[in-house]
């Protein structure tokens, strides 16, 4: 596994359940939006202070960021991990995903 990609799409996930921009996030660690960028690719590994700051800017457990795929099970990360799939979703994909969750909840 490439931990920093995992980490890097983890973050990016987060943000934007948030609903922030990497330059807001960036201003709120007193950081640098290029740095987030980087991370958010897996280009760049952070350092513990790094997870601390953005587990803060974030208001997420410093958990959310260092947890193995398949780990974080519990409810709010993965209501997180589906708000942030559905924002990105059309018209018709959500459409899709409600007769998915839909099949999958009704007896």
């Amino acid at each position: 596994m490439n931990y920093a990609k995992a980490f890097g799409r983890r973050l990016k996930s987060i943000r934007e359940a948030a609903k922030l921009t990497q330059e807001q996030v960036a201003e709120r660690t007193h950081g640098d939006a290029k740095y987030l960028s980087a991370l958010e690719n897996g280009r760049s590994s952070p350092t513990l202070n790094t997870i601390m700051a953005l587990s803060k800017a974030l208001n997420v457990p410093v958990n959310d960021f260092v947890l193995l795929e398949g780990e974080d099970s519990d409810a709010r990360s993965l209501r997180r991990k589906i708000d942030a799939a559905i924002d990105v979703c059309n018209e018709e994909k959500l459409r899709r995903v409600y007769r998915l969750i839909r099949d999958v909840i009704e007896p």
